[in-house]
C-alpha cells in the first residue's frame, strides 16, 4: 500500500439527518484552514450545481474564485458553455470518463492542490453504486499518486451504502451526525 503521507490525504464528509447547528446551505464550506503557500490552487467538482450559480455564493462568503478551479457537470446539458480559464465544462454528471479526464487535466496542468467533490452521492441519480465506487477509487488513486488532498462530500441519508463502501478507501471520515 505504501507509506503514509500527510500531503496525500483523502477525506469523506457525510451529513446525516440528525445533525444540528450545521450550515451547509448552497454547498459552500468555509473554515479557517489556509493553504500552505500563496500559490496554492484549490479544485472543485460540483455535481449538484453549476459554476455560474456558485459565483455569487463564493463572493458572498469572501472566497476568491480565482483560487478555485471548477469542473461544471451541468451547464453543457442546457446550453453551450462559455470559455473560462478556471472551469472545465463536461457533458453531464453521468459522463464519468470525461469527468475523470478533466480531473487529471486539472491535477497536472492547473496545479490544483486540494480537490473537493460535492457531492459524490448526487451521482446515484445517474449511475449505479458500483460505478460510482470505481470512479471514486480512480480519483483517489490519481490524487494519491500526485500527492493531492481530496475531500468527498456525501449525504448519508441519500447514500448509506455508497458511504459505507467508499469509507474503506479513505483515510478519514467526518460524520456530522454525531454530537
Amino acid at each position: 500500500i505504501g507509506s503514509f503521507s500527510t500531503t496525500a490525504i483523502t477525506t469523506a464528509l457525510y451529513v446525516g439527518s440528525g445533525a444540528s447547528f450545521l450550515d451547509i446551505r448552497n454547498n459552500i464550506f468555509a473554515n479557517t484552514m489556509t493553504g500552505n503557500n500563496a500559490s496554492q490552487k484549490n479544485y472543485a467538482i460540483y455535481l449538484s450545481t453549476d459554476y455560474r450559480s456558485l459565483e455569487p455564493l463564493l463572493k458572498e462568503n469572501n472566497i476568491p474564485s480565482e483560487k478555485i478551479f471548477f469542473i461544471d457537470t451541468l451547464t453543457s446539458e442546457v446550453q453551450t458553455p462559455p470559455k473560462l480559464d478556471n472551469c472545465i465544462f463536461v457533458q453531464s454528471p453521468s459522463a464519468l470518463t470525461e469527468i475523470s479526464l478533466a480531473f487529471s487535466d486539472a491535477l497536472s496542468s492547473k496545479g490544483c492542490d486540494v480537490i473537493l467533490i460535492d457531492s459524490i452521492s448526487t451521482l446515484l441519480i445517474y449511475q449505479d453504486v458500483h460505478s460510482i465506487i470505481r470512479f471514486s477509487q480512480t480519483l483517489m488513486t490519481k490524487g494519491r499518486v500526485m500527492n493531492k488532498k481530496l475531500v468527498f462530500v456525501a449525504l448519508k441519508e441519500d447514500s448509506e451504502g455508497l458511504v459505507k463502501d467508499i469509507s474503506m478507501f479513505v483515510d478519514k471520515i467526518i460524520d456530522y451526525t454525531k454530537p
